[in-house]
């Protein structure tokens, strides 16, 4: 629910700067739509080689899809692309789309919670994408973009004609707001959504709760604040036993 008032926010908004700049510029707005349909559609190779690089990841080794397999065939899955972060300032797991393949990256260390937490791990990550959550994260991040972009744009465009500076300024302030805003609601507000659905998800697949609160607690105590507060993780695994008591 949440989640779709915010994509409506921002889309409303980036819908509203674009129609702004149609009435002033047609063929800027098409030639804009254009580049953004280009950069969507190119192949991102480099991108995720440079990305891949920083976390020092490598795909999983026979020894390491042995030990995750089963998991795999329990619940009738799909083993999707799978990466081990080497990195040792990296300790959790992410899940990403890349050419229509589902990806998902581990640490390391993940290996040493033993096989019911890394499950839980797996189980989480995959909930991502039944819930097309990484769709919805780059859908938004488009949004933003454009909506950012296209209202500084539009203050250049507006206070060039007028020659006026202080417009051009508040044009610039509104676009720093809506960016800082939008950030805040799509970090605090989308992704624990996400997350926490997600979790309830994983658990459903290893039908293991317990291992699956005891994987937030210790990647939260070893990850630290880039995992989230203990409060949040905590209002998580809350709503985790909520769901799954009910």
């Amino acid at each position: 629910m949440y989640e779709i008032i915010l994509l409506s926010l921002i889309l409303t908004y980036s819908g509203i700067v674009l129609y702004l700049l149609f009435l002033l510029s047609p063929i800027l707005v098409f030639f804009g739509v254009a580049i953004f349909y280009l950069y969507l559609s190119a192949p991102q190779g480099e991108d995720l080689g440079q990305a891949l690089e920083y976390f020092q990841a490598r795909k999983f080794g026979k020894k390491e899809l042995v030990f995750v397999k089963p998991f795999f065939e329990k619940n009738k899955l799909p083993i999707p692309v799978l990466w081990v972060v080497q990195n040792e300032h990296i300790f959790n797991a992410f899940a990403f789309t890349y050419q229509g393949k589902h990806n998902v990256a581990v640490s390391e260390r993940m290996f040493l919670y033993g096989e019911r937490k890394l499950y839980s791990v797996l189980a989480h990550e995959m909930a991502h994408f039944d819930g097309r959550d990484t769709q919805f994260d780059n859908i938004i991040s488009v949004a933003r973009l454009v909506g950012t972009s296209g209202t500084i744009l539009y203050g250049i465009i507006v206070s060039a004609a007028s020659f006026s500076f202080p417009t051009l300024l508040f044009f610039f302030a509104i676009a720093g707001i809506f960016s800082v805003v939008s950030e805040y609601f799509m970090d605090f507000w989308f992704s624990i959504g996400q997350e926490a659905r997600a979790d309830v998800r994983g658990a459903l697949y290893t039908e293991d709760v317990e291992a699956h609160m005891e994987m937030l607690l210790d990647i939260c105590a070893e990850y630290g604040p880039d995992m989230g507060s203990k409060k949040i993780v905590e209002r998580r695994i809350s709503y985790l036993l909520s769901v799954m008591n009910h």
